[in-house]
């Protein structure tokens, strides 16, 4: 989304229009259609999980994450995993689910909820790119969704740490899997928890015929 300025003393004359800005405190979600999810329900389902972040900065990652081009224009209609028609809508329908099991659990500080919601809502945004083998194949055959995601991620990543480094450091910390090799107790608590929701979330949109496909990964990134 784009925004242009005209001085006031323009008013009533002629007027041409000679730059764009980028307007980066847009909410995005605030013009999108609810059609351009198949799966009915889901914009306005994920408008309500990123609404209901308290915490400003993580609300503004969320949303500048949501703007990316790319993301803005695939991720309503992509794929947990697979090519059929059917598929398409998967990916948000099981982030949003993500985002709304984490959301319902109890955590030691409101602020660890918020880092697992967005966490769980966005960790697999790297599929976008993985899971559509024609466009991207060669981009990333060699690379797992993680560390494809935290790449689109890190742009949004350092914007976050120049107005919260603390929650900009929590973030990276889950989202590039540092976690997994140790660091701050709670943070390994919240990637563990996420990892293990991840797999039993994704079963309905994982079919027999995805884990037979030669190609088959499961969400979960050991």
């Amino acid at each position: 989304l784009f925004t242009h300025e005209i001085p006031k003393d323009f008013m009533g004359a002629s007027q041409i229009l000679t730059r764009f800005d980028r307007n980066l405190e847009t909410n995005t979600l605030n013009y999108l259609t609810t059609k351009v999810c198949p799966i009915k329900g889901e914009v306005d389902a994920i408008r309500q999980v990123v609404n209901s972040l308290k915490n400003e900065h993580l609300k503004r990652f969320t949303l500048l994450v949501l703007s990316n081009p790319t993301v803005y224009t695939l991720f309503w209609t992509s794929k947990v995993y697979g090519n059929k028609p059917c598929d398409c809508g998967s990916l948000p329908a099981y982030s949003r689910k993500m985002a709304d099991h984490v959301s319902q659990m109890a955590f030691a500080q409101p602020t660890d909820k918020e880092y697992a919601m967005v966490y769980a809502l966005l960790h697999g945004i790297g599929r976008i790119w993985c899971n559509r083998e024609n466009e991207f194949e060669q981009l990333t055959e060699h690379l797992d969704p993680e560390t494809v995601g935290y790449d689109v991620l890190y742009k949004a990543l350092v914007r976050l740490s120049d107005a919260s480094p603390d929650d900009a450091e929590a973030l990276d910390w889950l989202f590039s899997g540092r976690w997994r090799k140790g660091g701050p107790g709670f943070l390994a608590e919240i990637g563990a928890l996420v990892d293990g929701l991840s797999e039993e979330i994704a079963k309905p949109f994982i079919t027999p015929s995805h884990r037979g496909h030669p190609n088959w990964r499961p969400i979960v990134v050991e």
